[in-house]
């Protein structure tokens, strides 16, 4: 294992170099799966203008209900002001109250509240919700029966319940967050593997190395295979540290089968990446280069496969051509992966076969790899 053991006197040496790649990739990787991954949620209240023609204890009743959900902005009363407010983006609705709006919700024959919103407005949406709300529980007690002042207490009591919810289980979340993290990998795995793989491959393919090691007693399949053992042992380290990473984030859920599942596939994964950078490096000997192709490789079936966007937000022409790339089975497995729920062989066996994909994948590009560095070597 003499090539072996040189590769990581070679790899020590280069070690800054490959620190500091990993250390970038790693943490782009961390902070886009992680920054912002929290949902806060904050009831904004809109803006409304109200014309109140009414004078009853149910609208009185109504108008404090508005006051607690929405911000009333004073507006004048006449059409062309409250045309203007809403241009102007004042108010996101206006309401006009009717005379008699209140007496007619107790005879069952409410009369229609004139309103004007801002067209394709959430506010708007939102308000009429709201409005709704109030509508329906107030048309409900006026067909029991009730007078106005029954009717203003009872609705008054009842919007102020609320809801308590509480989060059981966080679990189903964490898999989101964890299948993103894992899809982003398609990108730093494949650039790790490009640069790094592709650098120390360039070493050996010097001329003068390679025609020392050519006349060494060590024949020349011996050679290829320590040297692919190195990349492999490489690469397994950085696949290593990925998972270690998604464990310390994601733990409540990476020892489950969807965690399980989601590492081994970024395993298979790893490989056809680790074949993809032994190819490139016995392809092109410039490292301006390699960084070229990083950008057209991991970059770019980054975009077309899904690592950046969600493959269902994508057409069906990219999605088409992403298939060309093992990147488009992988995240497409982390996707399915994370919505697994029923473990059992029929939802498995698509799985397995993406896998299947993927390590195939990396096989072809093995037997092109040595293809190539045989033609190189008889030209040689």
């Amino acid at each position: 294992m003499i090539v072996f053991k040189n590769y990581f006197k070679i790899v020590k040496k280069f070690l800054p170099i490959i620190i500091i790649y990993t250390t970038i990739f790693m943490i782009f990787a961390v902070l886009t799966t992680t920054i912002n991954s929290e949902s806060m949620f904050d009831t904004v209240k809109p803006n409304i203008a109200v014309v109140n023609n009414d004078n009853s204890k149910i609208t009185d009743t109504f108008i404090d209900y508005i006051k607690s959900k929405t911000v009333i902005v004073p507006v004048k009363s006449d059409e062309e002001s409250l045309k203007d407010s809403l241009f102007y983006r004042e108010v996101d609705y206006v309401v006009i109250i009717p005379n008699g709006f209140g007496d007619s919700i107790i005879s069952q024959n409410p009369k229609k509240i004139e309103t004007m919103k801002v067209p394709s407005s959430y506010n708007s949406t939102y308000t009429e919700m709201l409005f709704n709300r109030f509508l329906n529980i107030a048309s409900m007690y006026a067909k029991a029966g009730m007078n106005d002042d029954q009717i203003s207490s009872l609705i008054t009591k009842d919007l102020e319940e609320k809801t308590n919810v509480i989060v059981i289980s966080n679990n189903q979340n964490l898999l989101e967050k964890a299948n993103y993290f894992y899809n982003f990998a398609n990108y730093t795995i494949l650039a790790i593997s490009i640069l790094i793989v592709g650098m120390l491959i360039n070493i050996y393919n010097n001329k003068n190395i390679k025609k020392r090691n050519l006349i060494s007693t060590l024949s020349y399949k011996k050679i290829n295979f320590e040297i692919f053992l190195g990349n492999a042992c490489l690469t397994f380290i950085i696949w290593l540290m990925y998972v270690i990473i998604s464990i310390i984030l994601y733990k409540n859920v990476m020892f489950t089968t969807n965690g399980i599942l989601l590492i081994i596939n970024s395993f298979a994964f790893a490989f056809s990446a680790l074949s993809i950078g032994t190819l490139v490096g016995n392809l092109v000997s410039s490292r301006e280069a390699q960084n070229g192709i990083v950008n057209i490789v991991a970059l770019g079936s980054s975009f077309l496969c899904g690592a950046f966007v969600p493959q269902q937000f994508l057409g069906d022409f990219v999605l088409n051509l992403g298939k060309v790339f093992p990147s488009y089975w992988y995240i497409k497995n982390n996707n399915d992966i994370s919505l697994l729920s029923n473990i059992n062989y029929d939802t498995l066996s698509p799985i397995i076969i993406n896998m299947i994909i993927i390590v195939a994948y990396g096989v072809i590009f093995f037997i092109i790899t040595n293809i190539i560095t045989k033609l190189k070597l008889k030209n040689n």
